[in-house]
């Protein structure tokens, strides 16, 4: 009787997590997307001088990449709870986390020194590259062990490769878009394989990896 409440109960928690980070990358993907169009739409800086991203932009930007963390770890959980391979999702979390620390010190310590042009090359493109890497592999994580139906792994997969055309200060920009919106296809997936989990209408909490 214990263990078999003790089973219900970490089931339950389980569900619960990776419905938290189901719902945390589908907002962070729709937030990603917004902030990419919304940087296209920004008038272009004169030659030598870069677009003005507005903090309305940046804020967009920050809060998705945040919440792609949870989404990770959101998949780990789920990934975890059905039996499957999950090291790889934490990796790609890290990895990502890693990247928003890397480019957070450029961006406080060494944006608009002196410094400038080799903080970037330390800190910021090593940024953006761990933060690349990260979704690479969270989207291989996700292709592979299935946790969500498999084209939209290929989806989550493919958008990120291309994600090094990304540039804010031209119409590449929008690459991040169909990343942005597969991550949130993932995680409405997730969501709903989480949700259905939970099964609030009966009461109980089957077991996720059932």
């Amino acid at each position: 009787m214990t263990t078999h409440a003790n089973t219900h109960h970490t089931s339950k928690r389980s569900a619960t997590l990776a419905a938290m980070g189901g719902a945390a990358a589908l907002l962070g993907g729709l937030l990603g997307a917004a902030a990419a169009y919304m940087e296209s739409l920004a008038p272009k800086g004169s030659p030598g001088v870069y677009r003005v991203t507005t903090p309305m932009v940046a804020a967009l930007a920050v809060s998705s990449i945040l919440l792609a963390i949870i989404g990770l770890l959101g998949l780990a959980v789920l990934a975890r709870a059905k039996g499957r391979s999950y090291w790889a999702a934490i990796t790609a979390a890290a990895l990502v986390a890693a990247g928003v620390a890397s480019l957070t010190a450029f961006s406080v310590l060494l944006a608009g020194t002196a410094s400038e042009s080799w903080g970037w090359w330390v800190f910021g493109f090593a940024g953006f590259t761990g933060m690349w890497i990260g979704l690479v592999v969270g989207g291989v994580h996700a292709l592979v062990t299935r946790v969500v139906p498999r084209w939209a792994g290929i989806a989550a997969t493919v958008t990120s490769v291309v994600l090094p055309l990304f540039n804010t200060e031209t119409a590449a920009v929008l690459f991040a878009v169909p990343a942005a919106l597969a991550w949130a296809l993932v995680g409405g997936l997730m969501l709903r394989e989480a949700w259905g989990a939970l099964d609030f209408g009966h009461g109980h909490a089957p077991a996720v990896g059932a």
